[in-house]
């Protein structure tokens, strides 16, 4: 290698690193998008989170843990039962943790 291509090489390198360091810092302003859209989505956000923990949520949760059980007898396997009782879990407590992960804030 060349005393000119190892010169080309460390001009690269400064421009990568500065290219790197310029996007980030164009980021930060970007990373409290979440924060924000209450006035937009609020209450569409509200009404869908209402039908996932009320009546709806735990009507699709025990209709999902039943039709998994009657599979699972039906095919005398344990696996569509256990399918059952995961999406009756993840019914139950997926709108909590969406809301966790969708309002965590560094």
């Amino acid at each position: 290698m060349s005393k000119f291509q190892n010169i080309e090489l460390k001009k690269n390198w400064f421009l990568l690193n500065f290219m790197i360091f310029l996007s980030l810092f164009l980021i930060v302003g970007e990373l409290f998008a979440g924060t924000g859209g209450n006035a937009e989505f609020g209450g569409l956000y509200a009404y869908l989170k209402g039908l996932s923990e009320g009546f709806l949520g735990r009507t699709l949760a025990i209709f999902a843990f039943i039709v998994g059980l009657g599979v699972g007898v039906a095919r005398s396997s344990a696996v569509p039962a256990i399918a059952g009782i995961v999406f009756a879990i993840f019914v139950a407590y997926g709108p909590a943790i969406i809301d966790g992960i969708a309002s965590g804030t560094i």
